[in-house]
């Protein structure tokens, strides 16, 4: 499995302030206040984000991955959505069957309107892993491009939905698809 990227800057709080009027009957006004903007992202910005997460993938580490995603997280990846809880059994379990992975994501494209962002990468990874049929380890790569949906939420960009794109997987240099 691959899930591709993580978390970082910046903030959108909404406020409100109240006044209070002088004399026996105080009242509470509610004054709309325009909510701090949050910075706009740069392509290198969202990239050193990625580049964050390759260390976490590298280190087979799916806490510090899923520190990053929000409640509510989903992932699709060769036609099958699950939530974060499912995601992350699945993440850890993979991580278990690799040895030496090594990661490389490049962020390829982004729009971003407000607290919400939508990042395209291209990733590819490599690692050794057994080969259920001759039963000895071989070199598994995969790559492929994630679409990833990004809110900010309390000035940290968690992301909400990977969806993962065109992926090939090979196993001793034969395409490959794994048990989900």
């Amino acid at each position: 499995m691959k899930i591709g990227m993580i978390a970082a800057v910046l903030g959108l709080l909404g406020t409100i302030s109240f006044s209070f009027g002088q004399g026996a009957k105080p009242v509470a006004k509610a004054t709309s206040v325009k909510a701090p903007q949050v910075k706009m992202m740069t392509k290198a910005d969202w990239q050193k984000m990625f580049d964050e997460a390759e260390k976490h993938f590298e280190k087979e580490d799916a806490d510090g991955l899923f520190g990053g995603m929000t409640a509510d997280f989903s992932m699709t990846m060769m036609g099958q959505t699950m939530g974060a809880k499912e995601a992350k059994e699945g993440m850890k379990q993979w991580f278990g069957m690799v040895e030496g992975l090594k990661c490389d994501f490049k962020v390829t494209s982004f729009k971003q309107k407000g607290n919400t962002a939508t990042v395209v990468n291209r990733f590819s990874n490599t690692a050794r892993m057994m080969n259920p049929t001759t039963k000895k380890m071989g070199k598994s790569a995969d790559s492929g491009t994630e679409t990833l949906t990004f809110v900010n939420v309390k000035g940290k960009w968690l992301v909400k939905k990977i969806v993962s794109n065109d992926m090939k997987m090979t196993l001793d240099g034969k395409p490959f698809t794994p048990g989900m």
